[in-house]
């Protein structure tokens, strides 16, 4: 979203106006629904950012991905070296070491990719514990008494570079950095590097078939440290409620925890054939100081059930579909000698025997000669079917092409009777003809 700031009336100070989200899509859940947009002219102080309690100089500022700010300094209120503020910057009260440092001031504040951070001064004890001029403390400001700096610096920690790897380049005043002398540059590991890795979907795009349950993936990749959490729902897109269940919920993974979670979709048969439709699977907003990484979305494509699908959704209960000595293709659950693919093609009932609606075969003259028929009735809305009829002058050899003879008549069930006549008379030379009727599903 785009809020154009025109430059109007001039004026000094600060204004503000509220931006509300409302009326979300079904599945998507709103964390932060309104927030307050301060319009200051430049060079304006904000006086709605409420820090002016602490009481001495401030030497280094760190923003967290939060929005929280880490500061760090010679000021004694709200905390001895190094407090944290809220956005708004009032004290994050459940934050830090009673009492801080003992000797001021901090200089130097990091924040590592696992949410610890480092700490810098010319302090003997943090929190009443021996930390010469290095410290690392957790997420919430306790001591990280797991970071072992040794005899840490005789000089003043000034300031640290994060790298990539985990590493923290440290610059400090010229002295002993953990029994090495003369060292104002140093580097150290955060013993091991910490990192809570990235959260992903497996793919950006999936499709499933009406009827079915879609497992979507979500992994954690580079790194476990820490427990994380978010949220996932479906959000709407061309696909019908009636083709999809709209889910939602919350992915977790422990401290140390890199398996892989996965999210179940229901993909609904509506009994509709219709155009492929799409939805679209959302991760949110991750807790614990994960970093974004593609693909946070996945679109879902549904596809539609074959004609035979639907079909057998009308004649069978869910039970019976599972079992294919039931249902399958070449069942014979009425045991009349026809498969359930054939009772599909005619437009039979599979659990009831009758010789009503099977293929006939007759005998047509035309101009003093004979030929073989046969009549059989086809549902046209079976797309999925291939109906061949087949004609030769031996069983095992079916080379002629049998012609259909008129129209298709429509039947009252949505069904058509249809005669095609082989294309070879029986004659003296050909005594015997043979006709049958060959079925097959379209891939």
């Amino acid at each position: 979203m785009t809020i154009p700031i025109v430059p109007n009336v001039p004026f000094f100070g600060v204004k503000t106006f509220t931006v509300t989200l409302s009326n979300p899509s079904p599945g998507v859940v709103l964390y932060v629904p309104a927030c307050t947009v301060n319009i200051g002219s430049a060079g304006t102080l904000d006086t709605s950012f409420a820090s002016d309690f602490v009481d001495n100089a401030v030497y280094k500022t760190v923003l967290q991905p939060d929005g929280k700010l880490l500061i760090g300094g010679a000021f004694s209120v709200p905390n001895k070296g190094f407090a944290r503020l809220n956005p708004n910057g009032t004290v994050d009260t459940a934050f830090g070491i009673g009492g801080g440092v003992d000797t001021l001031p901090v200089f130097a504040l990091a924040l590592q990719p696992d949410g610890n951070i480092l700490v810098g001064g010319k302090f003997a004890k943090i929190g009443g514990t021996a930390m010469n001029s290095l410290a690392r403390l957790g997420g919430g400001g306790g001591l990280d008494t797991t970071f072992n700096v040794g005899t840490g610096s005789t000089g003043e920690v000034y300031d640290f570079t994060m790298q990539s790897d985990g590493r923290a380049i440290l610059g400090a005043g010229f002295g002993i950095i953990q029994g090495t002398p003369d060292l104002t540059v140093a580097r150290i590991f955060t013993s091991p590097p910490a990192l809570p890795g990235r959260v992903q979907l497996s793919a950006a795009t999936v499709a499933g078939a009406e009827g079915t349950s879609l497992t979507l993936t979500a992994t954690r990749t580079g790194g476990s440290y820490g427990a994380i959490t978010m949220n996932f729902a479906t959000q709407p897109g061309t696909a019908a409620l009636t083709r999809y269940t709209p889910v939602t919920g919350t992915l977790s993974w422990a401290d140390g925890d890199a398996a892989s979670k996965t999210i179940t979709v229901p993909l609904l048969n509506d009994a509709i054939v219709q155009p492929n439709q799409t939805f679209a699977l959302n991760l949110g907003i991750p807790i614990g100081g994960l970093s974004n990484s593609a693909p946070w979305q996945t679109t879902v494509t549904v596809t539609s059930a074959a004609p035979i699908d639907l079909w057998s959704l009308n004649q069978f209960t869910p039970d019976e579909l599972l079992d294919p000595s039931i249902s399958g293709d070449n069942a014979d659950l009425n045991h009349n000698g026809i498969s359930t693919l054939l009772d599909y093609a005619f437009g039979l009932d599979p659990k009831v025997a009758s010789a009503s609606g099977l293929p006939t075969t007759a005998i047509q003259t035309i101009d003093g000669l004979k030929y073989l028929t046969l009549t059989f009735r086809r549902s046209p809305t079976a797309t999925d079917l291939t109906y061949t009829p087949q004609s030769g002058d031996t069983i095992n050899v079916w080379n002629g092409t049998p012609v259909q003879v008129g129209t298709a008549i429509p039947n009252a069930d949505g069904t058509e009777t249809v005669t095609f006549r082989d294309s070879v008379p029986i004659t003296g030379a050909t005594s015997q003809r043979f006709i049958r009727l060959q079925v097959t599903r379209t891939p």
